[in-house]
């Protein structure tokens, strides 16, 4: 088992000794105030963070691992055009600070930086102090629960683990923007086996009170135990359940993430690569019943926080209102190009890497939602899938899909039967948001998209 070890951060999250955004801004302008270089603009990002991580391979403990992170991003709009550089050691940062104005040469065009804002949020549940003093025993011994609930259960645990950790991050930018932000992330997830039969199940939360690495476990063993013997194939159009990991997963490999989301994407949209137009604002796009909201200030959202990348405020985006298309998501430089007054605050970064629009937390609803019960019952033959495999082959502009189901189940004349040996499904994602039946309970967030279990006609070949 290996052991790494690192400096713990204070009661904000915040790691010691590292500079502020603001300091080094003032130290960039002053070495810029005598150079052709005076009048640019200037952007300082800081980021510091820490993790700890035990993980378990077929049944046994394998791994624990504390680290931490730094890093500095730079950002300077220097005659109407971008320059980015970055560095992980604060002494770094006069040579970063001249590939930053070096690149700016060759850089995108960009009219300037965003300006400073006087109202930012304070979303709840975002930072939880317990889990900087959450202590390694304690992670250990929660893994160690989750291996001792699959063992009783009768399955062989292929993995297990569990990790937390805190961010704390700073921006800084000639125009005003002064701007702190900080996080706290805890997740676990066990994947089990027995016979041919596999089960899995992960949560990741903000709020240490949220994850119960129990009942995570007594899910995952279930989902195999209850997965065993399948033989029964199906084949045919019919109705699908999509409970929600197979719409939104760790790492972004959620169905809609894959095929949809690039679609209200503002870069790719004034690109004209997208499915989506600003030709469709304000037009029937999705079904009549469908509600879709980005929403970077919901309480405990995975996505949310007082600000994005850009040090610019979140918010509640409308995306689509009874069907109708009403926006897109973008950062400073789409919403420029599409010739907006300001950014939706979706401009998404880490200290490394330049903004681009991503979700903080979108979230799906209908109108007519039903509890998935109810939805099931109205069903005479169809099937219930808890998780996808191949997502990341769907096509992120035509939205078409043709995706493996795991954990499959038989419904019929209203009743979940015997579980389905395999199935391949297939569609396209516009087409099931224009006809989509959605759930009122059991919304979860595995990764950027907050949903209940969904219901669309799609293609099953078994």
């Amino acid at each position: 088992m290996m052991m790494m070890l690192m400096m713990p951060p204070d009661a904000e999250g915040k790691l010691k000794d590292v500079p502020s955004a603001e300091g080094l801004l003032d130290d960039a302008v002053k070495k810029l105030r005598a150079t052709p270089e005076k009048k640019a603009s200037i952007e300082i990002m800081v980021q510091s963070g820490e993790s700890r991580s035990c993980s378990a391979e077929k049944g046994k403990i394998v791994d624990f691992r504390n680290s931490n992170s730094f890093g500095i991003g730079v950002r300077i709009v220097l005659n109407g055009r971008v320059g980015f550089a970055s560095c992980n050691r604060a002494e770094l940062f006069g040579n970063t600070l001249e590939k930053a104005i070096n690149t700016s040469r060759i850089g995108e065009k960009l009219a300037g930086l965003p300006q400073a804002s006087n109202d930012y949020p304070d979303p709840e549940g975002c930072f939880d102090s317990r889990i900087l003093i959450l202590s390694d025993a304690r992670i250990i011994d929660n893994v160690e629960s989750m291996l001792a609930i699959l063992n009783q259960s009768g399955v062989r645990p292929t993995y297990a683990g569990m990790s937390a950790g805190s961010a704390f991050q700073e921006i800084a930018n000639s125009n005003g923007v002064r701007i702190t932000d900080k996080d706290t992330e805890v997740s676990a997830g066990t994947y089990v086996t027995i016979d041919t039969s596999v089960g899995w199940w992960g949560e990741i939360e903000k709020n240490i009170a949220r994850i119960n690495v129990e009942e995570i476990a007594k899910k995952a063993a279930s989902m195999a135990l209850e997965s065993r013997g399948a033989e029964k194939t199906v084949s045919g159009k019919m109705p699908v359940v999509l409970r929600p990991h197979c719409i939104s997963e760790e790492g972004g490999s959620g169905l809609f993430e894959a095929a949809f989301v690039p679609s209200i994407n503002g870069d790719r949209v004034v690109r004209g690569n997208s499915r989506l137009n600003p030709k469709l604002i304000g037009t029937t796009a999705f079904d009549p019943t469908l509600d879709i909201v980005d929403d970077g200030t919901l309480p405990k959202g995975l996505g949310s926080g007082r600000c994005d990348g850009e040090g610019v405020p979140t918010q509640r985006t409308v995306i689509c209102e009874g069907g109708v298309l009403k926006s897109f998501i973008h950062d400073h430089a789409s919403a420029l190009k599409a010739g907006l007054a300001e950014s939706t605050g979706n401009g998404f970064r880490d200290y490394a890497s330049t903004p681009f629009p991503r979700p903080s937390n979108l979230v799906f609803s209908s109108r007519n939602a039903v509890p998935e019960a109810e939805l099931i019952e109205g069903i005479s033959e169809g099937i219930l899938v808890n998780w996808l495999s191949g997502t990341h082959t769907a096509n992120d502009y035509s939205g078409d899909f043709s995706v493996e189901a795991k954990n499959a189940f038989l419904i019929k004349n209203g009743k979940i039967s015997e579980p389905i040996k395999c199935a391949m499904i297939s569609g396209n994602v516009f087409e099931m948001l224009r006809n989509l039946k959605l759930a009122s309970d059991n919304s979860i967030q595995p990764a950027s998209i907050r949903t209940p279990s969904v219901v669309a006609e799609l293609n099953v070949v078994g």
